[in-house]
């Protein structure tokens, strides 16, 4: 079985939490598991991320695809920048979103990369997060209760789903690529 591909995507108008996303992803140990690209996409414009930022991210150790696309419609939570990225993720790419206040897990990478060796033809993995979402049960997984974190997907399945532009938006579309 070859290494799978997996993408983080960060939509951010928060850039001063890049770096402390960047030492979460190192210790994940992600690069180990996959063949790993961040994909972050500023909602800002170009002279609101410093050269000194910009530096930063060109010289980490994995792959950094960042881009500035300012939604100019004041979407709900980068909504806009979201759809956009998982319609032009390349097919058989796991994507997990990852927002600019979330980290991740350090055991997310081998328990990701062990379910997806278990199970290879599923699409979603749900997974929980501490402290807030704790999924024992189908029927806990419901608009306005699930987080766009809760959830890695394989990039086929989310071509089919347009990311609502709302409030909610993890859920229905976590509903929409499930149908």
């Amino acid at each position: 079985m070859s290494i799978p591909k997996l993408h983080f995507m960060t939509i951010s108008n928060r850039p001063q939490h890049i770096r402390r996303l960047a030492s979460s992803i190192e210790e994940s140990g992600v690069i180990k598991y996959f063949d790993f690209v961040w994909v972050i996409r500023f909602d800002l414009e170009v002279d609101d991320v410093s050269d000194e930022l910009i530096s930063f991210l060109e010289n980490l150790p994995f792959n950094v695809d960042f881009k500035f696309t300012k939604d100019k419609r004041n979407c709900v939570g980068g909504n806009y920048s979201r759809g956009i990225v998982a319609k032009e993720t390349p097919t058989d790419v796991w994507l997990w979103q990852f927002d600019d206040d979330n980290s991740v897990h350090p055991d997310y990478a081998r328990e990701i990369s062990s379910c997806i060796q278990k199970n290879p033809k599923e699409n979603v993995i749900i997974t929980w997060q501490k402290d807030r979402f704790r999924p024992m049960k189908v029927s806990d997984i419901r608009v306005g209760i699930i987080d766009a974190a809760n959830y890695t997907w394989k990039s086929d399945i989310g071509r089919k789903a347009d990311f609502p532009t709302i409030y909610g938006a993890d859920g229905i579309f976590l509903e929409n690529i499930l149908k």
